[in-house]
């Protein structure tokens, strides 16, 4: 396997912090590699606001023989619904929404939307924390061939064919349906489309130059991974299906690099009000951080529609996804992969 780590820091602090098992961190990355049969993958550690080391195993592009690195670009899948609860929560924050309003309130159209609930039962914050009980996908998705309809519009002209599965508020279900949503929702209170939106709002002012929604210009598209299916009993590669193309739900392109600083964000301390790459103001961080009760788990709880005491959620990945965040606080690791996703985001 092909191996480059490279160790780059604003402060110096983390790669200090980390230099001890520097040696071990590669090995542990090329063991998981080669454990999932992977073509390669990059990974990074992040330590309080520093990129404390970083490792490109393996191959981005077996046929053309790129080696990974912190710059290259994955699809970073579920992931992405982390940055649609941002820019919903700067939305809160700015008074163009509250999170107990109606879906339907926003998206009027989803009137039409039948189930085992009203829709308007629906509202912003259990989108957020999957407890709206909507369904999980859009109307006719079949992820064997793959087919997905990314498109928002598209969809809730089929509003009757959404709708809730379970009553919202009695327990999780994971909707990529919901936060496309989201995403529509973003777009019509800030009056502009959802990915120029994030790219204004919460990208650009964090410095994450690297990262975006296709289609990507042509200086990003070439950093871009291959995505392979491994045979099961071969080390055979071949070219995955890509996914169909999506935005708020799972559809951001970004690095190890740009994600270290998305991390930095989440974990600083003292942010103050959102201003810069403060994107948010702390408390509002701190509100979705906090973890929630919901109605279905709280005891002797009714399984109304009610607000419970669950505040914001910025929704993790919820299956397969080739971004994985794992550590405390402060110390925080990430990879991305070449291996296919599946089944959902």
């Amino acid at each position: 396997m092909v191996s480059r780590v490279s160790s780059r820091s604003d402060t110096g602090a983390g790669t200090a912090a980390i230099a001890d098992v520097a040696t071990a961190l590669e090995a542990c990355a090329t063991a998981f590699v080669k454990e999932h049969r992977l073509p390669g993958a990059s990974v990074a550690v992040v330590h309080g606001d520093d990129l404390a080391w970083s490792a490109g195993i393996g191959l981005c592009d077996a046929a053309a023989g790129r080696t990974a690195d912190d710059a290259t670009l994955y699809r970073v899948a579920s992931v992405t619904k982390t940055f649609t609860g941002t820019a919903i929560m700067q939305l809160r924050d700015e008074g163009r929404l509250d999170l107990d309003d109606p879906v339907v309130a926003h998206v009027p159209e989803l009137s039409a939307a039948v189930g085992v609930s009203p829709i308007e039962n629906v509202t912003i914050r259990r989108l957020l924390s999957h407890e709206s009980g909507l369904m999980g996908d859009a109307p006719g998705t079949n992820w064997e061939v793959p087919t997905y309809q990314g498109s928002v519009t598209a969809n809730l002209a089929r509003a009757p064919e959404i709708g809730v599965r379970v009553p919202p508020n009695t327990q999780q279900k994971y909707s990529n349906m919901g936060y496309q949503l989201l995403g529509e929702i973003v777009a019509r209170a800030s009056g502009r489309p959802y990915a120029e939106y994030v790219r204004e709002q919460i990208l650009e002012p964090l410095g994450m130059s690297g990262s975006g929604y296709p289609p990507l210009p042509d200086a990003l598209r070439a950093r871009m991974a291959t995505g392979y299916t491994v045979r099961q009993f071969s080390d055979e590669l071949s070219e995955s299906v890509a996914a169909p193309d999506n935005e708020a739900e799972g559809g951001l392109i970004s690095c190890v690099a740009d994600l270290a600083r998305w991390i930095s964000f989440q974990v600083r301390k003292d942010g103050g009000e959102r201003s810069g790459a403060q994107v948010l103001a702390e408390s509002t961080l701190a509100e979705m951080h906090r973890p929630g009760i919901s109605a279905a788990t709280r005891p002797g709880s009714s399984h109304g529609g009610s607000a419970g005491t669950r505040s914001a959620a910025t929704a993790s990945s919820g299956c397969s996804t080739p971004a994985i965040f794992t550590g405390s606080a402060r110390t925080s690791a990430l990879t991305a992969s070449t291996g296919s996703v599946r089944s959902c985001w």
